[in-house]
């Protein structure tokens, strides 16, 4: 009577293991690259929010004035002054005040999130455009 074995022999199951780390190791980056330009575009979509939202405000008030922007990190709510105007933003942003003041290419306000560029402050004009 003879037996057949069934199943795969240790060394075929380190050679997939290691083929399998090596396509992770290769794959990481790009999901990084993909990740940092989703949340610069979400950054960039919240410096027009706010903006706008700052803009509004500073209208409606007929004054030039620093705009506190208050934004709960946790949950991306926007309180204080411009709760009115916009709601929510991109979790995980921090905002800077807003400077009505600033004219130009002159900053107006800066945002950081930690998923974009390992957490460097973008800084926007008054209309939210970003400042390279």
């Amino acid at each position: 009577m003879s037996f057949r074995r069934k199943g795969f022999t240790l060394t075929e199951i380190m050679i997939v293991v290691v083929l399998i780390g090596l396509l992770a190791a290769m794959a990481m980056p790009s999901f990084r690259f993909v990740r940092n330009k989703t949340y610069r575009f979400l950054i960039n979509n919240d410096a027009r929010q706010l903006a706008g939202a700052a803009q509004q405000y500073v209208t409606e008030n007929r004054e030039y004035v620093i705009v506190p922007i208050t934004v709960d990190t946790a949950t991306g709510v926007v309180s204080g002054p411009l709760a009115g105007y916009v709601t929510k933003i991109t979790r995980a942003t921090e905002v800077g005040e807003y400077d009505s003041s600033a004219l130009g290419n002159s900053v107006a306000f800066t945002l950081r999130n930690i998923y974009v560029d390992e957490g460097v402050p973008l800084s926007f004009d008054s209309s939210g455009k970003p400042i390279d």
